[in-house]
């Protein structure tokens, strides 16, 4: 496997994980292969059966010339490309389109399956990142076409990615929790610690920020609280700090704890916690053809789900089966759903138990990780691989 940035620090990368550990337990030896820009990180080591080799890949300023930063970029999928032919690997499962280049070239020189393993909708991450750069989202689509031509199997993590999709050679594999994700969840150590008793609890947990909905959280806690004044807005994850002032500035404080970035192990015990799993993004095209990964997690806890009308996966998922509320992203609609929720502890039961089934049912990662193993037994057929 081939990842542009370390797989277990400073956070486990959880997706990459997943795949390597059910790839593991099926007997194939697994190397993770990445980028790494701290010298003092060890360059090999074993994890849970993984072996993890980091390549030490020098990252300059942004404030230097784009033509230097280029060079280096091109240094280092160099030096990974050699890493990766040196360990003369049966088959190269590369991680998103930033990991795709080194992947290509040592498949290229070794004469392997390629895997182009899709977690993102690149050409439109980098039309958003980038002011919706036309340009941008042009260039990367051709780069990826032409990466496309030395792939011989793809895996996507959205039903949005259907440009990618060719029945013959290719799986859809969504980011869902293990079974027992939530085994070894303690609530009561959380509700202790942040003073959550008789308190109706609303999460988020994720990267923190404008796109993901921080504000309209913020403004409907600005009125709520006027309200309910047992109501707590838990925020973990990392990125906080500008919603903090904002928070402090409309006298919130007593209302918001912000975690910042915890362990993906203890996220169970944050969401059981927890009474409503607030999963509202701003309906960007680089968002709208994703299925959140966070509303999965928080099923699984029994907790319902506020999400995005605009969102098709949503739709399929957590209107279909009513395991939650969804709103579009409108100050005035989410008011209205949370309100519902907050009111209606037998709907909230109802819909997380719903929800909780539904997991254990269909969205496990067992059940995606069945695809993933065929996949493997499919490519080793074909190449002759044993």
């Amino acid at each position: 496997m081939v990842l542009s940035h370390d797989v277990i620090y400073p956070t486990i990368d959880t997706r990459v994980y997943k795949e390597a550990r059910s790839i593991v337990s099926h007997d194939y030896k697994v190397t993770i292969v990445c980028r790494t820009s701290d010298p003092n990180q060890l360059k090999s080591q074993k994890y849970e059966g993984i072996n993890i080799v980091r390549v030490l890949c020098k990252h300059p300023s942004l404030d230097i010339n784009r033509f230097i930063r280029i060079f280096h970029n091109f240094n280092n999928v160099r030096k990974l490309s050699r890493k990766i032919v040196e360990l003369q690997p049966d088959i190269i499962h590369c991680h998103d389109l930033n990991a795709l280049l080194e992947g290509a070239l040592a498949a290229r020189k070794l004469n392997v399956p390629l895997i182009y393993d899709c977690h993102e909708d690149w050409p439109l991450l980098e039309y958003a990142k980038n002011n919706n750069s036309m340009l941008l989202f042009l260039l990367t689509s051709i780069y990826e076409n032409i990466l496309l031509l030395r792939v011989s199997y793809k895996i996507m993590a959205n039903p949005g990615q259907r440009r990618l999709l060719t029945p013959e050679n290719s799986i859809l594999l969504l980011n869902c929790p293990f079974m027992d994700f939530m085994q070894e969840a303690n609530a009561e150590q959380i509700r202790d610690k942040y003073n959550l008793h008789n308190k109706i609890v609303i999460i988020y947990h994720g990267i923190v920020g404008e796109l993901k909905g921080m504000l309209e959280i913020i403004g409907s806690a600005e009125e709520l609280t006027k309200r309910y004044n047992n109501l707590r807005f838990l925020i973990v994850g990392n990125g906080y700090e500008p919603y903090l002032k904002v928070v402090k500035k409309k006298k919130l404080e007593k209302f918001f704890i912000f975690t910042g970035r915890v362990q993906y192990s203890e996220i169970p015990s944050f969401l059981k916690a927890s009474d409503i799993d607030f999963a509202v993004l701003r309906p960007t095209k680089q968002y709208v053809l994703t299925t959140p990964t966070k509303i999965f997690e928080g099923m699984l806890a029994g907790v319902p789900i506020l999400g995005n009308a605009e969102f098709p996966g949503l739709v399929n998922i957590v209107e279909k089966y009513q395991t939650g509320i969804l709103v579009k992203c409108d100050m005035d609609e989410i008011i209205y759903a949370l309100d519902k929720l907050i009111l209606d502890k037998k709907l909230r039961k109802k819909m997380g138990k719903t929800g909780k089934l539904l997991i254990k049912r269909k969205y496990t990662w067992e059940k995606q990780a069945e695809k993933l193993i065929k996949l493997y037994e499919k490519i080793c057929s074909n190449s002759n691989i044993t």
